[in-house]
């Protein structure tokens, strides 16, 4: 039998659903206004020092990096990408000023959408209750559905609609912001992780570097000494 959610639980779906299945999409149009889809393989190839530095500094996780750049993959399409990792593309390769934070109501522009995209979608990932009022869900909705809309106008039957979407239970939605926050776990570990790596890396450097400095000063006081023993044999 289907599970009965409360409204609070919808709304928050709801949202969920406007930013997980719909907000992509309008973020990808302009991204591939920005990034042709025919030269985009070769755009990665060109940057790619520049995307490792960004990787290096852990602005693009382990993850991205391995969509960018796939093991034994004949090709990259920005159908692979989420909105996080356009952003980041988007924000480090053009003039578009995307935010961290909400833009003014005013500001209208390309890249003001696109931060209020990428901030309400980090709020639905990383939120801990999985609910909304009513009055919160229609302060959210409006921003991002018009930001959706401002970005691809032929998308809002689908951003109307899901206003209305009804749901039984939460399974969808809610295992898809589970496995967001999983990788974004994994993320944070495995940086630790090569932090940690790095921190012995180093350490045993040094030591090596002592070893080697000890064995250098060894080879020396060896060399004294013979040439000590030979003066002394050479004086007897």
């Amino acid at each position: 039998m289907a599970n009965s959610l409360a409204e609070d639980d919808i709304n928050f779906l709801r949202l969920a659903g406007l930013l997980i299945k719909i907000a992509p999409r309008a973020v990808r149009r302009r991204f591939d206004y920005e990034f042709n889809p025919l030269q985009l393989q070769q755009f990665l190839s060109k940057n790619r020092h520049k995307i490792d530095d960004l990787y290096t500094k852990r602005v693009i996780t382990q993850a991205q990096y391995s969509i960018l750049y796939p093991r034994g993959s004949s090709g990259v399409s920005s159908d692979m990408f989420d909105v996080s990792l356009m952003v980041c593309l988007l924000r480090h390769f053009t003039d578009l000023d995307i935010q961290d934070g909400l833009p003014l109501e005013t500001s209208l522009t390309l890249a003001a959408d696109i931060s209020r995209i990428k901030c309400y979608r980090n709020y639905i990932v990383h939120s801990d209750g999985g609910k909304l009022t009513v009055n919160k869900i229609s302060e959210i909705w409006s921003c991002v559905a018009e930001a959706i809309i401002r970005l691809a106008p032929d998308l809002k039957s689908e951003t109307d609609a899901m206003m209305s979407a009804t749901y039984t239970n939460d399974n969808d939605i809610k295992d898809f912001i589970r496995l967001e926050k999983q990788m974004e776990n994994t993320n944070q570990h495995l940086c630790t992780v090569t932090q940690e790596l790095s921190t012995v890396t180093q350490e045993l450097s040094t030591v090596t570097q002592e070893l080697d400095t000890v064995s250098q000063k060894l080879e020396t006081l060896e060399i004294e000494n013979k040439n000590r023993r030979g003066i002394f044999y050479q004086l007897n």
